[in-house]
């Protein structure tokens, strides 16, 4: 069974690694080779492959090298690394690479969904910083985060795993090395290795299943590794939608197929994927008819179900019991940044916050297309909105009475920004934006000051260009 170490390579004299599977370079995203110029070094993808071996014995491992030797890497190295796993038969990739800039999230997040579609398993190391990371952020991954009272092969799972780790453990190992046992030094990058091992050993006994299943076998508590926190764990799926609105934007999936109230007993899927599914929101009994009726007659193909609101008990049970596919609701509000208002206090933004305020319907485009804005120019931008539907359009959810000062500031912190944007009409932090757009349905045009923008809801494409280089303007 296959395990590629992207890393800073691996060499396989030391730790009784044994003869490679494979031993490549990535030097950039279009040109991958055999690895040359191996150095006779305990590097740091050396050690996670000795972790592994010391765990599972029995494991194939490989080298994908994408780091240079200042411990660099680009966003596009690794991206080629994970697209070369799912072109070669590899059952589980192990990294301690990631990402903490929201303009890496988009790419780095669709292609550990291709491979989770694939049955791929992907074990990520959150970095030591304490910021989040991509891709050990992800539900479709299985990030590990350590904790120094651990040694060995301990590990406990992390209940409210909310952008954390799933994983919390052990990062002390012992390994010989010219005839002396070491330790390692406990770190986020050596507790990993011990989950890649641990998964190795799962699938080796059970056989190749989803990484809801390998989170099931891996926690204590099956419970909470049933359910997925947040619902950004797919790259496409059939759209059913049986209520009375339309959908305001893009959403972040590819629509394979659409449906509404009216024609729903024809949902049909060509291949296995996810279901989405937005209920009526008035009756729970209209809703549970029909979508029982749908889950049933596609259970071969339905991977995974969002619901855009709150599932009854009759749904929850069909899915974890009887068709054992992942569930995802809105229950998972609950949960959010537990973390955040825990995290130490922050007394300013190393960076600018804009607001933009009006109707959740009129401001939605205008959020995400600023925010992709500033990411197209390198920004380390984020967004987030108390509209309850924003995660569909890529927005991050936060509910309106947590958008006060100091959890903004948290959150800028947090994610390591260089912009913030908030979609929200709470005025309690009115005084920590730097700029504040007003989506206006009583007026027909744009009417610009220093620290205030009012815009027409009929907005159109040029105009949202006309307001970011306002903005840049007065930023930059």
């Amino acid at each position: 069974m296959k395990i590629a170490v992207i890393d800073d390579g691996v060499n396989s004299e030391f730790f009784s690694i044994g003869k490679l599977s494979f031993d490549i370079e990535i030097l950039d995203e279009t040109h991958i080779q055999n690895r040359e110029n191996k150095k006779h070094i305990v590097n740091h993808g050396t050690v996670c492959s000795g972790i592994i071996r010391n765990y599972a014995p029995k494991a194939q491992i490989g080298s994908i090298k994408i780091m240079d030797y200042q411990k660099q890497c680009s966003c596009e190295k690794l991206i080629a690394a994970l697209d070369w796993c799912y072109d070669n038969d590899i059952f589980i990739v192990h990294m301690s690479v990631g990402s903490s800039k929201m303009i890496d999230y988009v790419s780095i997040r669709s292609a550990v969904n291709k491979l989770a579609e694939k049955n791929i398993i992907v074990v990520a190391a959150f970095n030591n910083s304490g910021k989040i990371t991509f891709p050990a952020s992800f539900d479709s991954v299985i990030g590990v985060r350590n904790n120094e009272k651990l040694e060995g092969n301990e590990y406990f799972v992390n209940e409210n795993s909310f952008n954390d780790a799933f994983i919390i453990a052990s990062g002390t190992h012992v390994l010989l090395i010219d005839g002396e046992l070491k330790k390692t030094k406990p770190c986020n990058s050596y507790s990993a290795p011990l989950i890649t091992a641990i998964v190795h050993n799962l699938i080796d006994k059970y056989g190749i299943i989803p990484v809801n299943e390998i989170k099931k076998l891996i926690s204590d508590d099956k419970a909470i590794a049933q359910k997925s926190f947040y619902p950004y764990f797919f790259n496409k799926a059939v759209l059913v939608n049986l209520s009375d609105e339309n959908l305001i934007y893009n959403p972040f999936f590819h629509v394979m197929k659409a449906y509404n109230k009216f024609n729903y007993k024809n949902v049909e899927f060509d291949k296995t994927g996810a279901l989405v599914i937005i209920p009526n929101s008035i009756n729970d009994f209209y809703n549970e008819e029909k979508i029982l009726y749908i889950l049933e007659k596609n259970k071969s193909y339905v991977s995974e179900l969002l619901y855009v609101g709150i599932a009854t008990s009759s749904i929850e049970n069909l899915c974890y019991n009887d068709l054992k596919i992942p569930l995802t609701d809105e229950k998972y509000k609950k949960y959010n940044y537990l973390r955040y208002i825990e995290n130490d206090s922050f007394s300013n933004a190393s960076g600018p916050i804009l607001s933009i305020k009006g109707t959740y319907k009129n401001c939605i485009k205008l959020v995400y297309e600023i925010n992709r804005m500033f990411e197209t120019l390198g920004y380390n931008s984020k967004a987030v909105s108390s509209y309850e539907k924003s995660y569909l359009y890529d927005i991050e959810y936060i509910s309106s009475n947590l958008l006060y000062k100091s959890n903004i500031l948290k959150l800028f912190n947090f994610y390591n920004l260089e912009v913030m944007i908030i979609n929200s009409n709470n005025i309690s932090a009115d005084n920590l934006y730097d700029i504040i757009i007003v989506v206006d349905e009583n007026t027909d045009n744009i009417v610009y000051s220093e620290s205030k923008i009012i815009v027409t809801k009929n907005y159109s494409d040029r105009d949202i260009k006309d307001i970011f280089n306002y903005i840049l303007d007065i930023l930059v």
